[in-house]
């Protein structure tokens, strides 16, 4: 009897993968007494085009009918008990560069035929899985995760390429069995791989959501070198203590240093906070792993952010630091520029050899002077270099130890009209969030369309316009677009248009919008019916053991009064 009570409480989510390209998601089911896949059906599909039509079926391809243009794997990796991610790798084998959209729809296996969910604002949805354990997917904002472009469900036939993630409200609940997560406007260079993730976490899981500022995040330090971590951490679960906090692991997993950094009351006026806070310098050498933890106190929800970092005495060798690394677009034969500082404590090393190796060959050597101020480092894209993702490795030697700094960057095609951001856009943005880029335009005929119109667009809204000269074949234009305090939409997007006279193409980035709870209470509020529905399902059990142990006594004094 006790043995069947605590298999209530027993949760083991795991995934598994299948072959190379399929998986699978298991747990105890409490009414079957084993482990069972809470997967019906998976159907994975893919897509070149936007589809918006009718006829957008005949536009839908499965693996087999793309594997002239694509490689997909999947891998999976679990956490003990706690969730699944699941990750899909597509990697572009065509000659050209290619558009490759996801879709993943998964058919839940219930014997009611009906999944009860509710929708968490920015992160995911809560699915009440009657055969096994509640559970969250989560879609968003989470570090493990890619944030979603579509999101569709239903109760009949699954639809791949579709959003009805307009329609998700916090304050009711859907009845559903299939959900479809959907990356849309992926866009491949020659031979480059691109990894899309989705995470089922067991019961109910809200940590906060975590913004570092990356800018000022390296992965190297000196043992007399402070670590500075600073951003924004925010939840929409008032009336709850939130906290960020740190901790270190050594290269044998052994956790060497932790600390809280800071703590906040979360209140209906003052959901998001920020932080600017520095660690203690490491003074052993070594590898590391910095994790940054984000936490509700109150819940025991919790998101980690893992960095990996080495330290080193400062005097041991040179260091070299690339100011430029939003640059990583450039077609052959032209010049590259880096500006770099690099320097070494040790004053007795006058000069440091510096060189640069594109894929391996060398492209470039000077002995820089060891002084404070900023080199320029200046070579040519080899004029044979094919379209793709190429590796620049940078190397500051004192003689003695060489510092290695790497760098990935584009190679563009530079026979057709093209388009992309630079540098690469988020994933995520909040109302009032001014974005900057530069729109990397290549087009080979300057002969031929010697100007073009460029103009933005947020979502269907023109923002901006300017006319520019092809004089070289390549052109770095500024833009920039701030989204509205009245957005309402949790979803946007940015289009690029370039128009010549002779040709014209486009290209769209997709993300996120941060929509603060529709109430003040509204978050806590669907986590207490939540807990209401555990409470209630608990002592259901309960009451069943009640009255069974009730039944044996009687059972029992019958038995005994017959004697």
């Amino acid at each position: 009897m006790l043995s069947l009570l605590f298999a209530q409480l027993a949760v083991s989510i795991r995934g598994q993968k299948k072959d190379q390209h399929t998986f699978d998601i298991l747990d105890y089911s409490d009414q079957k007494n084993k482990e069972i896949s809470i997967i019906k059906q998976l159907e994975i599909r893919f897509a070149q085009v936007d589809l918006g039509s009718k006829n957008a079926s005949k536009f839908i391809k499965t693996i087999d009918d793309m594997k002239d243009i694509l490689e997909h794997s999947v891998e999976v990796v679990n956490n003990g008990d706690q969730y699944t991610v699941i990750k899909q790798t597509i990697k572009n084998i065509a000659s050209k560069e290619q558009r490759i959209d996801l879709s993943t729809a998964i058919m839940f296996d219930e014997d009611d035929k009906e999944v009860e969910t509710y929708y968490i604002s920015n992160f995911g949805i809560y699915l009440n899985l009657r055969l096994t354990h509640t559970k969250t997917w989560v879609f968003q904002n989470h570090p493990l995760v890619t944030n979603y472009n579509e999101l569709s469900w239903g109760k009949k036939t699954m639809r791949f390429f579709t959003d009805n993630s307009r329609f998700l409200k916090e304050d009711k609940e859907y009845n559903t069995l299939w959900f479809a997560e959907s990356w849309t406007n992926n866009w491949f260079q020659p031979g480059e791989s691109k990894t899309f993730s989705f995470m089922i976490h067991d019961d109910d899981y809200q940590p906060p959501f975590l913004e570092l500022d990356k800018s000022v995040i390296r992965h190297e330090y000196f043992t007399n070198q402070s670590i500075q971590i600073q951003g924004a951490y925010y939840t929409n679960i008032i009336y709850s203590d939130i906290s960020i906090r740190y901790r270190l692991f050594d290269s044998t997993g052994k956790v060497v240093m932790e600390k809280i950094l800071q703590q906040d009351s979360v209140t209906e006026g003052r959901t998001k906070f920020e932080f600017s806070k520095k660690i203690d310098p490491i003074t052993t050498p070594g590898s590391y792993t910095l994790v940054i933890i984000s936490s509700n106190d109150k819940y025991n929800y919790t998101l980690e952010y893992p960095i990996e970092i080495t330290v080193d005495y400062p005097n041991a060798k040179p260091r070299i630091i690339i100011f430029d690394q939003d640059k990583t677009y450039f077609i052959p034969n032209t010049d590259a520029v880096f500006t770099a500082s690099i320097t070494d404590a040790n004053s007795a090393d006058k000069t440091i050899d510096t060189r640069v190796y594109f894929d391996g060959k060398e492209v470039f050597t000077k002995a820089f002077p060891n002084t404070a101020d900023n080199k320029t480092i200046s070579f040519k894209i080899p004029k044979d270099a094919k379209p793709g993702i190429h590796e620049l490795n940078f190397t500051a030697s004192d003689g003695k130890k060489v510092t290695i700094t790497t760098l990935k960057i584009t190679v563009k095609d530079n026979t057709v009209l093209s388009v992309d951001f630079e540098p690469k856009l988020k994933e995520s943005y909040h109302k009032g969030d001014k974005i900057s880029f530069n729109a990397y335009i290549v087009d080979p005929d300057t002969n031929t369309d010697t100007s073009f119109k460029v103009s933005l667009l947020y979502g269907e809204t023109f923002k901006q316009s300017k006319h520019v000269e092809n004089l070289q074949g390549e052109m770095r234009i500024p833009l920039s677009l701030t989204i509205p305090e009245t957005e309402t939409s949790t979803k946007g997007t940015i289009t690029v248009k370039v128009e010549g006279q002779y040709e014209s193409v486009n290209k769209t980035h997709p993300f996120s919008i941060f929509q603060e709870a529709q109430t003040g209470e509204l978050a806590s509020s669907q986590i207490a019916k939540k807990e209401a529905k555990k409470k209630t399902a608990l002592v259901a059990v309960l009451s069943v053991f009640v009255v069974l142990a009730v039944i044996v006594a009687i059972v029992i004094v019958v038995l005994w009064l017959r004697k």
